[in-house]
């Protein structure tokens, strides 16, 4: 049975771990902090923790009548409160050889009790209680189950191949990194998840961030957090969706930018929304990360959107959100987040995460969804809503120029649900006249690919002989057009 060394993505046969940690592992000559405090070689790890009585001492093991972790000098007292019959019989006691060698089975829709509810919920309070991890509702949260197929509605996790078309390229994607940051300054330097703007302040914090990350820094350093994030990684190509996803879908593109984020342990994402596109995020070498995830309903999108402009956002509207998933990422697997789902990421282990966002026709129904929420709060984040914007009229231009069957209904549907809503603006605001930049360049679509073209419009009940006539008739995005 093979099993991922602990230091770094590869897998290995059980049997051959300690030898490969100790000789051939890639990071065997880096160090590890160990419990006891001591700096140790990844080499020498494995050697260390079997003497070192502290490590022992923390050492977590299954109980074997429920699963769950518990340090293994609890294990007694743990039996005897929560399992009290079990702890009183025959063959029971942690000491006993009757169960030693029967170990739990893993939870349902999960990997094992390492990747379980119970598991990454108790680190992540953990991480609250030395205030890594800010306050939040926990009690809505399912672990992701594991699924055979790829869900466009749900996250999933994806075996990497079906979107490299072979192992992940480590080596390559690391150095591609590398480039991206020496080639440009086209990404933004973090402290503490605050943009760096004076150029000495980016020049320090590339400097730090990459130290970091690539150290054995732990999430429960006090010392301030400094990650790169947006990296485009221009030469870089070869992470596509997978097939079962573009057969499912008309994708508005044929390539997609790959963008890279550098980021330490500890290192924490407020809770946001990729722009209402598809979204596939891999961590790299042996970085993990944990992912709170939340469905693009009416009733979670406006509790969103209600603390636009704020910091903190997770923790302001946590209580109000619900059907919530929560999961551990490593390089094993690819998580995709379907268009509109909000997600907050904390790293667990330092390293890279690279991924593509991707739009198609069938998503841009619910871009449009999306955006007649968010409008509303338009003047508390201008900024962001009008990126979303962009990302919506540059997909719209995409999905009119290729033809997709029906697209125009579509389209048509998803104009009209932000032009009701950017209609309950206030005339005289700011952020109304804003706006209108973006409705002239959805209208040059909209006349460049729809004139004199024939289709149903679904928000009149009716047949048009002129799409782009009927848009500026009877769907501007302002009564008195502008």
């Amino acid at each position: 049975m093979k099993v991922i060394c602990d230091h770094c993505p590869e897998k290995v046969l059980r049997t051959n771990l300690s030898r490969h940690q100790k000789s051939y592992c890639r990071r065997k000559d880096s160090l590890f902090p160990c419990l006891c405090g001591e700096q140790v070689l990844g080499s020498r790890v494995r050697e260390h923790r079997r003497k070192c009585m502290s490590f022992i001492k923390h050492q977590k093991i299954a109980c074997p009548t429920c699963g769950e972790l518990v340090i293994q000098t609890n294990l007694r007292r743990h039996i005897l409160r929560k399992h009290p019959q079990a702890g009183n019989s025959p063959g029971s006691r942690p000491d006993s050889p009757v169960n030693t060698n029967t170990p739990p089975p893993p939870p349902p829709g999960g990997d094992g009790a390492a990747h379980s509810k119970p598991t990454l919920i108790r680190t992540v309070l953990q991480l609250q209680d030395s205030g890594r991890f800010p306050p939040c509702n926990l009690q809505n949260l399912s672990l992701l189950p594991t699924v055979e197929q790829v869900c466009t509605s749900r996250p999933c996790l994806i075996d990497p191949a079906e979107c490299w078309g072979k192992e992940t390229p480590t080596d390559e994607v690391q150095l591609a990194v590398w480039k991206a940051i020496r080639a440009s300054a086209q990404y933004d330097v973090l402290k503490d998840g605050n943009k760096l703007s004076k150029t000495e302040e980016k020049i320090a914090g590339i400097s730090k961030a990459i130290f970091q990350a690539m150290s054995p820094f732990t999430s429960q350093s006090r010392s301030a957090k400094y990650s790169i994030m947006n990296i485009p990684l221009k030469k870089l190509s070869a992470l596509v969706p997978p097939s079962s996803i573009r057969s499912r879908m008309h994708l508005a593109a044929d390539e997609f930018l790959i963008s890279a984020n550098l980021a330490p342990a500890g290192a924490y994402v407020d809770l946001h929304i990729d722009q209402n596109r598809h979204g596939l995020s891999q961590t790299v070498d042996a970085c993990k990360k944990i992912w709170l995830l939340y469905p693009p309903t009416k009733d979670n999108l406006e509790a969103f959107s209600a603390t636009a402009g704020e910091e903190g956002r997770l923790t302001k509207c946590s209580d109000k959100l619900q059907d919530g998933y929560i999961v551990e990422t490593d390089p094993s697997n690819i998580l995709h987040i379907p268009p509109g789902w909000l997600h907050a990421t904390f790293t667990t282990l330092s390293g890279i995460l690279i991924g593509i966002n991707f739009a198609a026709l069938e998503t841009l129904e619910f871009m449009g969804f999306s955006l007649s929420i968010h409008l509303q709060y338009f003047e508390q984040d201008c900024v962001g809503i009008e990126e979303d914007l962009e990302v919506y009229v540059d997909c719209m231009k995409d999905c009119l120029e290729r033809k997709h069957p029906h697209h125009l209904e579509i389209i048509i549907k998803s104009w009209v649900a932000i032009c009701c809503s950017v209609q309950q603006i206030s005339p005289v605001s700011e952020g109304r006249r804003l706006l209108e930049y973006w409705e002239q360049r959805g209208l040059q679509s909209w006349e460049v690919y729809s004139t004199n073209l024939i289709c149903y419009c679904p928000a009149c009940n009716t047949d048009v002989d002129n799409v782009y006539n009927h848009i500026l008739n009877h769907h501007r995005w302002s009564v008195d057009g502008w």
